[in-house]
């Protein structure tokens, strides 16, 4: 005698309907976690991709030890410039254009997908078929409710 291959579906088996893993809901913790903290710094994060998208100009003030670091303080930027040209410069970074798009499909929506035209061939099926689905596809298709090529997606 042969082994019989698969005995079919067992009423009764497997996980039961809406079972989640434990690990399921340890991970809605941390990501509910992770939103209220961003959620906390939004205006934050819109600047700074706002900035991004529009470039930002750097001063640069010359350290004692010769490098260059980036100044952030009012204070130390009127110091460093009263300093006179050979202790400060300037540095620009481009425009982000992702951050751009970014910033622009946060306030506008993505801009939705052009629309093409599919042009379908159909002579085997038209070969094959009746002479009255052939009429009555005829008529449809030149009726004024019929859509024109360039309605048709």
């Amino acid at each position: 005698m042969g082994k019989t291959r698969g005995s079919g579906p067992q009423p009764g088996s497997g996980r039961k309907k809406g079972f989640r893993f434990p690990k399921s809901f340890e991970k809605e913790a941390h990501e509910a976690a992770l939103r209220k903290l961003i959620a906390a710094d939004a205006a934050q994060y819109y600047e700074a991709m706002r900035q991004s998208a529009l470039g930002v100009l750097h001063l640069l003030a010359k350290a004692e030890d010769g490098t260059w670091q980036q100044v952030t303080d009012p204070a130390v930027m009127v110091a460093t410039l009263n300093r006179g040209p050979q202790f400060y410069k300037l540095a620009a970074r481009n425009p982000d254009v992702k951050a751009l798009i970014a910033v622009f499909e946060r306030l506008c929506g993505k801009p939705s997908e052009p629309v093409r035209e599919v042009r379908l061939t159909v002579t085997e099926r038209i070969t094959s078929m009746p002479d009255a689905e052939l009429e009555l596809l005829t008529r449809t298709l030149l009726s004024a409710d019929a859509p024109t090529s360039d309605t048709v997606q």
